[in-house]
């Protein structure tokens, strides 16, 4: 009988252990926001040696669908990689994205990203999904290029992508790809007073080398 009870009392202490590591797990896997403009220079001019990239990520419906969101860009021929990251804040059993400003129901993160002058491309993304033991990340196995230009002294606006997870399922589209510009840079403005905005030149990414060519859709026209 009492080896019965000192059993059934070391299965009990034994399943409290494991629900205690989980908890401990989860509280470990949880991290504050992510937001791309926290790496944004504070000053800028055109004598700058370097160029800076600037444009925005914009999630439709607020709630948060993953536990991150990356898009990965390079110079072309380099194997350094370079992303642009939005993580919602997962301090509580909630995600919650906490965006630079909102339009509807369209959450808007921007990023002003600086580097040497060359060519770079966009040539993958992926959205991280991590629900404890079980984890997924959803990317394109083949990647893509989508090419741009950095210039020494100037601001290269590259577009809104905005992302609708919804319309992914349905259509097979991800990004639309919109020109923004215009009110990005009033927004910018009103957020960077030291940066010489007269440097700020509109190249929207109008095209690309897609083999998914639902993924992403490209626009001209402002949303």
């Amino acid at each position: 009988y009492l080896s019965a009870r000192k059993l059934k009392t070391k299965t009990i202490k034994t399943y409290k252990m494991k629900n205690i590591l989980i908890i401990l797990t989860a509280i470990f896997m949880i991290g504050c926001a992510s937001n791309p403009i926290k790496l944004a220079p504070q000053t800028y001019s055109n004598e700058s040696k370097n160029g800076v990239i600037a444009g925005t990520v914009s999630i439709i419906d607020g709630k948060p669908k993953f536990n991150s969101y990356d898009f990965y860009y390079r110079e072309i021929g380099q194997k350094k990689q370079h992303r642009i990251t939005i993580k919602p804040d997962q301090g509580g059993f909630t995600m919650v994205l906490k965006p630079d400003y909102s339009v509807g129901d369209t959450l808007v993160f921007q990023y002003l990203m600086e580097h040497p002058p060359g060519q770079y491309e966009f040539f993958n993304y992926s959205l991280f999904n991590n629900m404890g033991y079980i984890q997924s990340t959803k990317r394109e196995k083949k990647g893509f290029s989508i090419p741009f230009q950095v210039k020494s002294g100037e601001i290269a606006y590259l577009g809104d992508m905005v992302i609708n997870t919804k319309e992914f399922k349905k259509t097979g589209t991800l990004v639309r790809w919109l020109d923004n510009s215009k009110r990005e840079l009033e927004k910018f403005k009103a957020k960077f007073k030291k940066i010489d905005w007269s440097t700020f030149a509109n190249q929207t990414i109008t095209e690309g080398e897609i083999e998914n060519q639902e993924l992403i859709e490209f626009k001209k026209a402002e949303r």
